[in-house]
């Protein structure tokens, strides 16, 4: 019977307790040790490694690492819009392209060809393995400068009465990145001001800087495409859709983000200034979030 033969001739230590085949015991082991990690991805910006995660761009991988890169439009929250330009870096790394520019020559006393690097908005560039980044060069820097300047070209000096002084980026970027006297000797362009975008809004057309966060919250937070740009250049400002009103459940939530002092929340406007308030941690009272 050859069933009774294998077992006959079966290795007698086969069915005991806590022994395992071979087999057995090599997969138990390689179950138990530790997976190795994938290596991380780095880029280098202004000599600093930093790990970034993929589809990450490089102000967002700079963000998560504690680099500030300044921004405007730019929102961990909302879509790449890439129009404030304040974000500009200089890849270092991989092809180079020149731009070619005119350059004041003091010798000359006359402005003379020249070239510069081409440089990129950290909001809309991609990061990449092996990456290497500039964001306090001499270009970089001058760019943020001529960025600032152009913002602050037809900006009131609203400083003494806007809700926004003391947290305003406007302010702080113009300290840290150009610290320069206005140049402008003619009228700078006027437009609405105190314009009621709804019950809690409050619109200033002149201290835009068009960077439409506020647009994005209604597209992507609210799903309410009811704020647009309209006209052109230093005309442009921020309108109503015809016949609607900023009313939404996420309608404080485009002042919040508003880096300047465009818009105001009627309850709080006039009432009370930043550095006279303190911050704490809490739940929110007027919505689900």
């Amino acid at each position: 019977d050859r069933p009774n033969r294998d077992r006959e001739g079966a290795d007698p230590n086969r069915d005991r307790e806590g022994a395992g085949s071979p087999v057995e015991e090599t997969d138990t082991m390689a179950t138990n040790a530790p997976a190795e990690k994938p290596p991380e991805n780095k880029i280098k910006i202004d000599g600093r490694e930093i790990p970034f995660e993929k589809g990450d761009t490089v102000i967002r991988a700079a963000h998560r690492a504690g680099i500030d890169i300044p921004h405007y439009c730019w929102h961990p929250g909302l879509s790449v819009a890439a129009n404030c330009r304040m974000c500009l870096v200089h890849i270092e790394s991989g092809r180079q392209m020149a731009m070619p520019i005119v350059k004041w020559d003091e010798k000359k006393k006359a402005y003379v060809p020249d070239t510069k690097p081409k440089l990129t908005p950290a909001c809309q560039q991609t990061a990449a393995e092996g990456m290497v980044i500039s964001s306090e060069s001499a270009e970089v820097k001058q760019a943020q400068a001529s960025v600032q300047e152009f913002l602050l070209l037809n900006h009131p000096v609203d400083c003494p009465i806007c809700d926004q002084a003391g947290e305003c980026k406007l302010q702080d970027y113009y300290y840290e990145h150009q610290s320069t006297m206005k140049r402008k000797r003619t009228e700078p362009v006027h437009k609405p001001k105190g314009v009621r975008f709804g019950p809690t809004i409050v619109y200033d057309a002149e201290r835009c800087i068009m960077c439409t966060r506020c647009i994005r919250v209604c597209d992507e937070l609210a799903g309410d495409h009811v704020l647009d740009m309209r006209e052109r250049g230093n005309r442009n400002e921020i309108t109503v859709a015809q016949g609607r009103e900023l009313d939404h459940r996420y309608t404080l939530m485009t002042e919040h983000v508003c880096p300047v002092g465009a818009l105001t929340s009627s309850d709080f406007r006039f009432k009370a200034r930043v550095w006279f308030l303190k911050s704490q941690e809490g739940v929110c009272s007027g919505c689900a979030t």
